[in-house]
């Protein structure tokens, strides 16, 4: 899965995280070490679907997911974790999904995605909860795995 147009729509900027051939444990790993301020990504545990991040701006991403198993090239969802000195509470980041690609979505009605602030459940101020703004979903001519 890791072939084709998908793969090569995320070759600008750095790999911050590649499931399959970069997977940093700690910020010192990332290009550019701690200072660089990058994300941390993880996402090889149970359901886990990152494949690759690749940072585009100062707090912008563009990701790449596995596909679904048994499938011809779909994504259904998207489960991986973020964490690092480079993690700015409060701070705006922006994450690309290059390769979901349907043609309709929740996201296109106002749904916003699941995430949990492990630092906020710690602390009893909350846990699962619907967060992001700007959500869209649109045709990115990222051509869907066919077979």
């Amino acid at each position: 899965a890791s072939s084709g147009p998908a793969a090569s729509a995320a070759s600008a900027g750095e790999t911050v995280y590649d499931a399959r051939a970069f997977a940093p444990s700690d910020a010192s790993e990332l290009p550019g070490g701690v200072a660089g301020g990058a994300l941390l990504f993880e996402s090889r545990f149970e359901s886990g679907n990152l494949r690759r991040a690749v940072r585009t701006g100062r707090r912008e991403y563009e990701l790449l997911l596995d596909y679904d198993h048994r499938t011809s090239g779909h994504t259904q969802w998207f489960f991986f974790r973020i964490s690092g000195p480079g993690l700015e509470p409060g701070a705006r980041y922006t994450f690309h999904i290059l390769n979901m690609s349907k043609p309709a979505s929740l996201f296109q009605r106002g749904m916003q995605p699941v995430v949990l602030s492990a630092r906020a459940a710690a602390l009893g101020l909350g846990g699962w909860a619907r967060a992001g703004e700007g959500v869209a979903y649109y045709d990115n001519g990222v051509a869907r795995l066919r077979g």
